[in-house]
């Protein structure tokens, strides 16, 4: 019978994804505590550490790493994979791609925020003034960051749909994890927290064969609109 129920699933959610839909996708049972280690105390060598890096950030900061900390904190799914497919990959372009990254962040994003808010870790402009952030002043706590966890999880699964760009989109989330630090809203022991939470998390998710069904569709859907780009 659970056989049985578990083809059910299956043959349902292809069928829903052939006709657009987008069905909610389970969060995986996994204990943040197990997998990142707690933020660094202020006044630890670490925490000292991760202060010093965000006023040596503020001090060298160039207008291009401006540019950069802003670009990479208004990114959504499509555009993230713009330096990898080129600029035609958007929301428009590929809609099913954009709703079932959404979904599967979702799903994921519920551990990253029981993490924040088991920490509560200030953001470096609530522990130093001086501090004048680029990208604005997000109201969360600080720990792990939500931007590198959100994009480090849509580089995994755009890994997985194209294993052949693995490389290039786990680059473009060490580039967000920057990002966030030449911004000024995370320290890097932030960013590395939502590099690693997003690695373990999304692994979990692609065991869920609904979750493979949406990485089948965005593979899908990108190689018919590269083909409709090469005929342009």
């Amino acid at each position: 019978m659970k056989i049985h129920l578990s083809l059910h699933r299956f043959v349902l959610g292809a069928a829903l994804l052939a006709a657009g839909a987008v069905f909610a996708v389970s969060t995986p049972k996994i204990n943040f505590l197990e997998v990142i280690p707690p933020p660094p105390a202020d006044d630890s060598p670490a925490g000292q550490a991760d202060l010093l890096t965000l006023r040596k950030v503020q001090e060298y900061r160039t207008p291009e790493q401006v540019a950069e900390a802003q670009r990479v904190s208004k990114l959504e799914p499509c555009d993230f994979a713009q330096p990898v497919f080129g600029q035609w990959i958007d929301k428009e372009s590929c809609p099913k791609t954009h709703r079932n990254l959404r979904e599967i962040e979702r799903a994921a994003g519920k551990i990253m925020e029981d993490a924040k808010r088991h920490w509560k870790r200030q953001r470096p402009y609530q522990r130093d003034p001086e501090l004048r952030p680029v990208v604005g002043r997000p109201g969360d706590n600080s720990y792990p960051s939500g931007h590198s966890f959100a994009q480090t999880l849509w580089a995994v699964v755009y890994s997985e749909a194209f294993p052949e760009h693995a490389k290039e989109f786990d680059a473009l989330a060490r580039r967000t994890q920057w990002g966030r630090v030449m911004g000024g809203v995370h320290y890097p022991t932030d960013t590395s927290a939502g590099y690693e939470l997003a690695q373990v998390v999304a692994k979990e998710m692609l065991k869920d064969p609904e979750v493979r069904q949406l990485v089948k569709a965005i593979r899908e859907e990108i190689v018919a609109q590269q083909g409709r780009q090469e005929k342009e």
